[in-house]
């Protein structure tokens, strides 16, 4: 599992404890950030099972079909081309993968790069990228900050969705058994 503009580590490291055979990764643009996700991991005793590493979500450092699972929480308001960020995400996840996903709509704060207006715009979006979405629920949520209207989402790549090769790629086979 990867989760992808992890901030401080919170959701991975629960996702970890509440998946004991599992390993994670977690990336974020911020070095801060990852420090103490590190340290966060340590504390919840899931530091041998999960790497973070300061990434720019632009540049993913996975093979292409390489993640089952990939989490995306409050960040792709913070790019300013959000579908090339979504067609990356695709490209790293294997056919049958899953992209469990959230953003604001509507959104008035001032950080965003970018503001989805609607449902149907985030569609537009995901169409782009080749995922199929399994389940899409706009809710009103009042935790975080001035954005109380989110859209939750579970994707997935399609299994007809490109595949490079069958054969395993060393870390498919270096993580074979986590996933």
């Amino acid at each position: 599992v990867a989760d992808l503009g992890c901030g401080s580590g919170l959701i991975l490291t629960e996702v970890l404890l509440m998946r004991p055979s599992w390993i994670g990764h977690g990336l974020d643009i911020s070095a801060a950030c990852i420090d103490y996700a590190q340290r966060l991991a340590a504390h919840k005793g899931v530091a041998d099972r999960a790497w973070f590493i300061a990434e720019d979500i632009a540049g993913l450092p996975y093979e292409d079909d390489f993640l089952d699972l990939a989490i995306v929480t409050e960040v792709m308001e913070h790019v300013p081309e959000p579908e090339l960020i979504l067609m990356g995400i695709a490209r790293v996840l294997r056919p049958g993968g899953q992209l469990i996903l959230t953003i604001p709509l509507e959104s008035v704060t001032p950080a965003h790069l970018h503001t989805f207006h609607s449902t149907d715009e985030f569609l537009l979006l995901c169409a782009t990228a080749d995922l199929s979405i399994k389940r899409l629920e706009p809710r009103w949520h009042f935790t975080f900050g001035d954005d109380r209207k989110h859209l939750f989402a579970l994707m997935e790549k399609p299994v007809h969705a490109r595949v490079k090769n069958d054969a395993p790629t060393v870390a498919q086979e270096a993580f074979a058994g986590f996933f």
